[in-house]
C-alpha cells in the first residue's frame, strides 16, 4: 500500500522498537502526515527544540552555501556545514526557550483562571 505520495511509512504503537513487532500491527501511511501527529505527541520544549533546529539549520545551511560559493566555490561545501551547524544549535536552543516561555505562559494563565473563579465562589453574599 503507499500514501499519497508514494512512499512507505510504517508506524507502529508508540515506543514499541520496529523490530519487535508482528507484520500484522504494522500500518502503511504519508510520511507528511505523520510527522505532525508524532510532534504533537512530544512535549512543547521537545517540539520547539525540533522546528529550531530544524529551521536554524536550514537557515544557515543555505547561508553558508551562498558565502562559501561567493567565497572559494571548490569549499562551498564546507561552509554549508560551518555556517549550518552552529545555527542548528542556535536555533534548537531558541526553540526551547520559546517553547519553555509558552509552557510558563499557559500554566500562569490556568492559575489566574483557578484564581480568579475560585474567588468568585468566595465573594457570594451570606443569606
Amino acid at each position: 500500500m503507499r500514501g499519497r505520495a508514494g512512499f512507505r511509512c510504517l508506524l507502529t504503537a508508540p515506543g514499541a522498537p520496529l523490530g519487535l513487532v508482528k507484520s500484522s500491527d504494522l500500518v502503511v501511511c504519508d510520511p507528511m502526515s505523520v510527522l505532525p501527529v508524532e510532534l504533537r505527541a512530544m512535549p512543547l520544549p521537545a517540539q520547539g527544540a525540533i522546528i529550531g533546529v530544524c529551521s536554524g539549520g536550514m537557515i544557515g545551511a543555505i547561508g553558508g552555501l551562498v558565502v562559501g560559493l561567493l567565497a572559494y566555490p571548490p569549499t562551498a561545501w564546507f561552509a554549508v556545514f560551518e555556517l549550518g551547524v552552529p545555527a542548528a544549535i542556535a536555533g534548537g536552543v531558541v526553540g526551547v526557550i520559546a517553547a519553555l516561555i509558552v509552557e510558563a505562559a499557559r500554566r500562569l494563565k490556568s492559575l489566574i483562571a483557578t484564581a480568579i473563579a475560585g474567588r468568585r465562589e468566595d465573594t457570594t453574599p451570606l443569606p
